[in-house]
């Protein structure tokens, strides 16, 4: 259980996060944004001074820059106010949460948000700048292998499979993002596809390393994909063909 200064900490900084996630001004928002996150990296190693050394703080710092880089990212894409609030206390909520009270639950949860958020802002960067494909793919699988490094961090499976996992699962996030590229979508559809990918994946993996897949479970899990990738692909606005 945190303490009370803590908590208080935490919560200044989930605040700060979503008043500078909602700045109307690109730049301002970037700039401070960038600050934000190495005050953030600054208090997360004051901080692993101060706990015990057996607390596994490495796993924490990483997941918090990956999340804020994917928060900032994100609501410097997204103009549509809406959407934009909806991220911004969505995501407040769930850093703040995530850091006081890391259940399983919440931790999962922050995972596929982090994932989403990155995706997001990956995507916005490739629609807006044209970076080259060989930088998205890059881009891509340093962030899934760093996500699905945290998930086999949990995994009751031996060393070898807990290595190789991370590298095998961010590689078909690679070979995803690399079908993307081909296709007319705009960066919040593409952003859904991969979060869709990577949540089968997370998914999967889990229960199957918990020695308690089932044919109904992938079943259900992949009716419900399937589900949320078709709305989401028949919704989306297209890009014209050129």
């Amino acid at each position: 259980m945190k303490s009370k200064l803590e908590k208080i900490i935490y919560f200044i900084l989930a605040l700060a996060a979503l008043t500078l996630g909602l700045s109307q001004n690109l730049q301002s928002l970037l700039v401070y944004g960038a600050g934000f996150l190495f005050a953030v990296i600054i208090v997360k190693l004051i901080y692993r001074k101060l706990r015990p050394a057996g607390e596994n703080w490495l796993r924490g710092l990483i997941l918090t820059i990956l999340f804020l880089s994917g928060f900032f990212g994100s609501m410097a894409a997204v103009s549509a106010l809406p959407i934009k609030l909806f991220l911004g206390f969505f995501g407040a909520v769930i850093l703040f949460l995530g850091q006081i009270y890391p259940t399983k639950t919440l931790l999962e949860i922050l995972i596929l948000l982090t994932a989403f958020l990155v995706s997001l802002s990956v995507w916005a960067w490739n629609f807006f700048f044209s970076p080259s494909w060989w930088v998205i793919l890059l881009v891509t699988f340093g962030v899934f292998y760093l996500l699905f490094w945290q998930e086999g961090l949990k995994l009751t499976a031996g060393q070898a499979e807990v290595r190789v996992f991370p590298l095998i699962a961010s590689l078909i996030l690679v070979e995803v993002a690399w079908a993307i590229l081909f296709l007319p979508l705009y960066f919040l559809t593409e952003a859904l596809v991969s979060l869709v990918v990577f949540y089968a994946i997370f998914e999967f993996s889990k229960v199957y390393f918990m020695g308690g897949l089932t044919k109904k479970q992938v079943l259900f899990h992949s009716i419900i994909i399937g589900i949320v990738l078709g709305l989401g692909l028949v919704s989306s606005a297209w890009q014209p063909l050129r």
